[in-house]
């Protein structure tokens, strides 16, 4: 004999889960009807850092990878999205460079916070810590 407040329970909890697949289908596909896609803060990051860990990946082929996944997963999705619509998607060399950028200087502030923190805890044992930036000129 069927549970039937067990089976409800599971009702609600699939429309919920299909709902929430559904809206994410929705905000997915507006991604693409905009002069160009506008990701969050998060996707950014995401979208960086997986770029820059492509070892010897260059600029062309991290836009390329990032069209195919677009297209993959909106076929996975059933939505038909034209390959303008998806370029849309595909942030520009000059945007990936910014994001590059602004991850880095991110990243930078991280660092300089935790060094300031344990300045402060190794100045009791006379312990002075400073800092040092290096670069090679964007390589």
């Amino acid at each position: 004999m069927l549970d039937t407040e067990a089976y409800e329970r599971v009702d609600k909890s699939q429309n919920k889960m299909d709902k929430g697949y559904a809206n994410g289908a929705i905000k997915f596909k507006r991604l693409f009807e905009g002069k160009y896609a506008r990701f969050s803060a998060k996707s950014k990051v995401v979208i960086t850092a997986s770029s820059i860990a492509t070892a010897g990946a260059s600029d062309y082929g991290v836009q390329s990878v990032i069209f195919g996944t677009l297209k993959a997963v909106a076929d996975e999705m059933g939505i038909k999205l034209t390959h303008k619509q998806l370029s849309r998607g595909v942030p520009s060399i000059k945007t990936l460079r910014n994001w590059e950028i602004d991850l880095a200087g991110g990243c930078l502030a991280q660092v300089i916070e935790q060094i300031r923190k344990d300045a402060a805890r190794m100045r009791k044992w006379g312990v002075k810590l400073e800092i040092t930036l290096v670069t090679d000129h964007g390589n």
